[in-house]
């Protein structure tokens, strides 16, 4: 086989690959994927300003009257880090939800769709941290910026610690809070610790998209499987006709999942 036909035949594996109806189910899990990683993103981004500032010893030195211009800032940059990542969250809650409505809206996904209903009223409809997270958002969103605020404890026993909150009183005067959002919120004494909340509703969220993830895999496997080997297939065909070389071969990904 000539060059010319082997790079037809290369080009006709390429244009199989780009058309394959396994391809929309990838677009549709690529998308959550992306999604995910918004979310996941944004918390990593408050979860470390809140580390630095809560564990090191020297960010102490903010709280010096001198500084007090610098600590404000740092107030505003936490509300808004926030913001960021409850927007994140409730942007991949509507995004997961449409690709479900699309990918599982069938019958033939009408088991799956009766469990995804109940794992989301379980997980977020009936979870405190859901509700107080949704409810956060709108207060931000439509009411104004958390008063974040800052305590400084020290005990024999810890020394000192540094936590960043919202005043829960602050919190409680608006009335758009869910009974079990408001419950929760005035459990919390005088103030909503931030970093606590953060970290706990991340892990209620990574753990729904760890069970979703594993369903589609359970459904979709033989469709990735079978564009995998597609692709494997093209691979070896332009490794064994010598159109890449051994390291762009080796390099060259091919798995969807």
């Amino acid at each position: 086989m000539d060059k010319k036909n082997k790079l037809d035949m290369f080009r006709e594996y390429g244009e199989r690959i780009r058309t394959a109806p396994e391809q929309k189910i990838i677009r549709g899990i690529d998308s959550i994927r992306w999604s995910f990683r918004i979310f996941y993103g944004n918390h990593i981004e408050l979860i470390r300003v809140l580390k630095v500032l809560e564990d090191r010893p020297e960010s102490i030195k903010l709280w010096d009257v001198k500084k007090r211009g610098e600590l404000d800032k740092v107030f505003e940059e936490i509300g808004r880090l926030l913001f960021n990542y409850l927007a994140a969250a409730f942007m991949l809650i509507d995004h997961t939800r449409r690709y479900v409505d699309k990918m599982q809206g069938g019958a033939k996904h009408s088991a799956f769709k009766a469990k995804y209903k109940k794992e989301v009223r379980e997980r977020f409809t009936d979870n405190e941290n859901h509700q107080i997270a949704k409810g956060l958002r709108n207060y931000i969103q439509h009411r104004n910026l958390p008063a974040v605020g800052s305590r400084l404890i020290y005990t024999q026993e810890a020394g000192l610690s540094k936590t960043f909150g919202i005043p829960i009183d602050s919190l409680l005067v608006w009335d758009g809070w869910s009974p079990l959002a408001r419950k929760k919120l005035g459990a919390m004494g005088e103030s909503f610790k931030i970093r606590a909340f953060v970290e706990e509703y991340f892990g209620d969220v990574e753990a729904f998209h760890k069970w979703l993830w594993k369903k589609q895999v359970e459904m979709y496997g033989e469709d990735i499987e079978r564009l995998n080997k597609l692709k494997d297939e093209a691979r070896k065909f332009a490794k064994d006709a010598g159109i890449i070389t051994k390291e762009e071969f080796e390099g060259w990904p091919v798995q969807v999942i």
